[in-house]
């Protein structure tokens, strides 16, 4: 929680980054926790504001780990975690990254009856990815054309 209070500016969270926080960060996800899942989720999506953060995290091996909050089965956690992936497919460059580690099927599927929270940030990051015309093939399926009509 103070950590998070600290990521007020753009300053901060890189330092915050910079001293090692994505290892603090995986010690709290391993708690199990419902509650230490939830300020994870909140503090990788404000550490993803920051540009080099960004890269930082895409390349990292710890994004790996940090992909099982998508299947939290908690919408805070599941929308928060969505905006951190969106935040960094705001770069065109990382989208060979996030695409190693996650595949798309991954991401809760938007439909009428997903939560408004977690459909608008899984919206963002296809509308993110979409801008790079190499991985249209990867997000134009037959499926995520009929989820996202049924949206």
């Amino acid at each position: 929680s103070t950590l998070r209070a600290f990521c007020t500016s753009d300053y901060s969270r890189r330092a915050i980054f910079e001293e090692g926080v994505l290892h603090v960060l995986l010690l709290a996800l391993n708690i199990g926790c419902l509650a230490c899942k939830r300020k994870v989720s909140s503090m990788l999506a404000l550490l993803s504001l920051n540009h080099q953060n960004k890269f930082d995290l895409a390349r990292s091996e710890e994004i790996k780990e940090f992909m099982c909050l998508l299947k939290s089965g908690d919408t805070h956690c599941v929308s928060l975690f969505c905006r951190c992936i969106g935040s960094i497919c705001e770069v065109k460059e990382l989208h060979p990254h996030v695409l190693n580690v996650l595949s798309l099927e991954e991401l809760p599927r938007p439909s009428s009856d997903t939560d408004p929270k977690v459909a608008k940030e899984v919206v963002r990051c296809y509308a993110n990815l979409s801008s790079n015309s190499d991985y249209h093939t990867a997000i134009v399926t037959p499926t995520m054309i009929k989820n996202l009509i049924a949206f």
